[in-house]
């Protein structure tokens, strides 16, 4: 029994809307540098930090595409495993500590907290010495009482006891 969650309507308009202000400021930044590089009408200085904001930018517009459209959380009999962007994270359902909150990309998110230890699958990720966070609110508007919600429940009622 697999199954794979991807993003909520809501999350795919907030990250395609990020992308779309980050996709303007990569060819805003894209063409300072073809005119910067082409013309002496800029100084030295900008030839430089032109190119790197074109390339910051498009590494935002891929994150943002990404993350709204291909992060996922896969529910397994052993655990969850999260795919995010550059990096995949599985936790076992008896190694996952507490449901808590943590701020990702400027909105609070909802999710599961687990020790280090238990991740059984890692690329990469931003956060190496923290706990292991897999964020649920991305994937379902009101994951508590949704299909998600329901099957942590069954795997991992330890979550919900008070």
């Amino acid at each position: 029994m697999k199954k794979q969650y991807f993003a909520a309507t809501t999350q795919k308009l907030l990250y395609t809307l990020w992308g779309i202000f980050f996709l303007a400021f990569s060819v805003f930044s894209g063409y300072a540098t073809f005119v910067s590089w082409f013309s002496n009408a800029l100084d030295s200085s900008y030839r430089i930090t032109s190119p790197l904001f074109f390339l910051i930018s498009l590494y935002w517009v891929f994150r943002c595409f990404y993350r709204g459209y291909r992060e996922s959380i896969i529910l397994s009999e052993k655990g969850i495993e999260y795919n995010s962007f550059g990096y995949v994270v599985g936790v076992k359902w008896e190694s996952m500590k507490r449901l808590g909150f943590r701020w990702d990309d400027n909105y609070r998110s909802t999710g599961v907290f687990a020790s280090e230890y238990s991740v059984t699958k890692k690329i990469w990720s931003p956060n190496m010495f923290k706990e292991v966070f897999i964020p649920l609110s991305k994937f379902s508007n009101n994951w508590r009482d949704s299909d998600l919600g329901q099957q942590i429940k069954q795997h991992a009622p330890h979550l919900f006891e008070e």
